[in-house]
């Protein structure tokens, strides 16, 4: 234990010490009324009095004429800076200056509260900051999801099947392969002509979703804010509205109310998961009634039924099995040297 505490003396010994006045603080390492030459008791007319004398004394322009070197007229402007930094703490800020100075043990807080004080201005309006970063961030969102579109259908348009549709839908339309249009244009113009048809048809007939789907300017994050207020009034109406039909009156499920019921009993991951499973077995989920919890369930356990036979029938399934009984079964983590 005294090996210890010898050690920690030995460390608190070795650290710099922390004082209160440092250069680049305040004044500096003189407190403002050392640099005015004033009392910490005086009154403001008495310090605004001295600061006049001082600035007076020191200004720069009075040295104008002497031959100094640079190194002293350095020196003056220094000076001359500090008085008028002096002045200026005392001017807005004495309140605060003189509680840094009667508790010099609260040296992080305080040196906290002058860099806070320096760097956010109250004057800020904190609506304007708000709004500059929602923009950011939004143009920030816009830009990303324009780009991963645009590469979606760049990749469309280089697969052989979904550019020799659109090119024979370009072609009954009449924009591409008509001699006449093309008279006197290059084949590298005509080529980029057909090419910006073919992106223009495979955007209008494909149905991108998820992440690379096109961008629509409602979902950004800027107009979601905006329309915060109306989301939250429609939910509150929306479920005022399901407790008194559904919970209260008794009334029969909707359309609208059953899909609800579906995506909330069979937890799909997405959106655009659940869209896709609506069309391919929107007809399979009304008939079974799955609105229904029981028979909700009762359709996932067969669903993963399913799954687990068409892995058991799977050739790479086999496979894979085959390799972790033989191959990473001898793989073993050992602490051993």
């Amino acid at each position: 234990m005294k090996f210890f505490l010898a050690f920690l003396l030995a460390v608190e010994g070795c650290m710099p010490k922390m004082e209160a006045l440092v250069e680049g603080i305040y004044c500096g390492k003189e407190t403002c009324y050392e640099v005015l030459e004033v009392d910490p008791e005086s009154t403001d007319k008495e310090i605004k009095n001295a600061y006049k004398k001082l600035a007076k004394e020191n200004h720069p322009d009075r040295f104008s004429g002497q031959n100094l070197s640079n190194e002293e007229k350095k020196d003056l402007d220094l000076k001359f800076q500090r008085i008028a930094k002096a002045y200026e703490t005392l001017k807005s800020e004495r309140e605060t200056y003189d509680d840094f100075l009667l508790h010099p043990e609260e040296y992080y807080h305080l040196y906290y509260q002058y860099y806070r004080s320096k760097f956010v201005s109250p004057d800020v309006d904190m609506r304007l900051v708000f709004f500059v970063l929602a923009c950011g961030i939004s143009s920030l969102q816009w830009i990303g999801w324009q780009s991963n579109y645009r590469n979606a259908i760049d990749y469309m348009a280089s697969v052989d099947k979904y550019r020799l549709a659109a090119k024979r839908e370009a072609e009954a339309r009449g924009l591409i392969g008509n001699k006449k249009q093309n008279r006197g244009k290059s084949q590298m113009e005509i080529k980029e002509e057909e090419r910006k048809h073919i992106l223009a048809i495979i955007e209008e007939k494909v149905d991108i979703r998820g992440g690379y789907q096109k961008p629509v300017w409602t979902d950004i994050f800027l107009v979601q804010v905006c329309m915060y207020p109306l989301y939250l009034f429609r939910w509150v109406k929306w479920h005022i509205r399901w407790y008194v039909l559904f919970t209260i009156q008794k009334q029969p499920f909707g359309e609208e109310e059953k899909l609800y019921l579906m995506k909330k009993h069979l937890s799909p991951p997405s959106n655009a998961a659940w869209e896709e499973m609506l069309d391919k077995h929107r007809d399979v989920f009304f008939k079974r009634g799955l609105w229904i919890k029981s028979h909700a369930e009762e359709y996932i356990k067969e669903q993963e039924q399913k799954e687990r036979e068409e892995k058991a029938n799977s050739a790479r399934w086999k496979q894979y099995r085959r390799y972790m009984k033989s191959e990473a079964a001898k793989q073993t983590i050992t602490f051993e040297d």
